[in-house]
């Protein structure tokens, strides 16, 4: 650097270090000299002016408030200051970005440019849709089960119930002409459950022993289940061809009946229509019967009987199940489960061919009848 210059440059940092007013003197003096030089004079001393202002400023100027260079914070509030509201409160977790802070929540909230989600149980992702309806069950149309009867409705009692264990036989109908010769017992060396059982026993040469139900008859149009349990004695002829009734679901009148379930030839069955009105003979087409498995004498059977009564066979049918197990489904009797225009009722014990030369013995116990399978289960 040129010496003169650097002299110069040595003279205006002092300067810078002295007060305005002396400045001020200064310049009106180079002023005053004029020429190439005082120009250049003039330009150092207004760099050394400005940078005194500065220094003053500095020192003796309080520091003003910055300006924003942003826009205002919003003032506080349960609403948004943009066009997003804020989110409601929700047990939902998520993230901020850049909408307004949300009303003060126990949970952090998820928001962009969309409304915020209602409370609700799950996590929710907020897009442009609006905001779901609150709801603590699924979103979709489809509509929740009704509730079924097993949880909300109790079974029904049945219509009957005849389990001898008041130890008489209050819960049949007197009846002696079904006493021949023998009357029905209740007993409590065998029960199949409780404390008693009857007992229906017919000597060599006897026809019945039997009781009637203290219930209604069964009518055309009823759907109706039975249950019970029986028993063969062991003196029961259980291996003879000769027709022999356990229950049976007698017609109004005389005759066989069109439902009843019999023991043949070592056998149990279900059979009926022998005595349908017009029949002569077994072999007309109104007969008809199912085998359902072996007769063991000493050994409980419980059976349920489902049957639609009527005289219609398309209408009438009957559905059998032993010791749990179905031996029957649906099953169309030609003759029907009702004679034309007579009503039918249920006779329980033991009655047979009068040609048997030896006693026999049939335990019954734990009779329900009612309209639906729980009320008899």
């Amino acid at each position: 650097m040129h010496a003169k210059h650097a002299n110069s440059s040595r003279r205006i940092v002092s300067l810078a270090l002295i007060p305005i007013s002396t400045l001020a003197v200064v310049v009106s003096l180079v002023l005053a000299l004029g020429g190439a030089a005082d120009a250049r004079v003039m330009r150092y001393t207004a760099r050394i002016d400005s940078k005194a202002l500065t220094y003053y400023r500095w020192r003796h100027w309080p520091t003003p408030t910055p300006t924003p260079t942003s826009s205002p914070v919003p003032v506080p509030s349960t609403s948004s200051t943009t066009t997003s509201p804020a989110p409601l409160p929700s047990s939902s977790s998520a993230t901020s970005s850049s909408s307004p802070a949300p009303v003060p929540s126990s949970s952090s909230v998820a928001s962009s440019s969309s409304p915020a989600p209602l409370p609700s149980s799950s996590s929710v992702t907020s897009s442009s849709s609006p905001a779901p309806v609150p709801s603590t069950s699924s979103t979709t149309t489809s509509p929740s089960p009704a509730p079924s009867s097993s949880s909300s409705t109790p079974a029904p009692a049945p219509l009957w119930t005849g389990n001898y264990d008041n130890g008489t036989l209050s819960q049949f109908d007197s009846t002696s002409w079904n006493d021949l010769p023998m009357a029905p017992a209740v007993v409590s060396s065998v029960a199949y459950n409780g404390n008693y059982a009857g007992k229906y026993v017919i000597p060599a040469g006897g026809a019945r022993c039997e009781n009637v139900p203290s219930m209604r008859e069964m009518t055309e149009g009823d759907d109706m289940w039975f249950s019970w349990s029986t028993m063969l004695g062991s003196d029961f002829p259980v291996n003879i061809s000769n027709w022999q009734v356990i229950d049976q679901w007698k017609n109004d009148g005389t005759g066989s009946p069109p439902l009843e379930l019999t023991v043949e030839n070592g056998q149990f069955r279900v059979d009926g229509g022998y005595g349908w009105p017009g029949n002569t003979s077994s072999g007309t087409p109104k007969m008809s019967y199912q085998w359902v498995g072996a007769a063991t004498t000493n050994v409980w059977n419980h059976w349920t009987f489902h049957v639609k009564f009527s005289s219609n066979p398309t209408v009438g049918y009957v559905d059998v199940w032993r010791d749990g197990k179905q031996v029957i489904s649906g099953w169309h009797m030609p003759g029907g489960t009702l004679y034309p225009s007579l009503n039918s009722y249920l006779k329980v014990g033991y009655y047979r061919d009068t040609a048997i030369s030896t006693q026999g013995t049939v335990y019954q116990d734990a009779w329900k009848a009612g309209t639906t399978a729980a009320s008899v289960s």
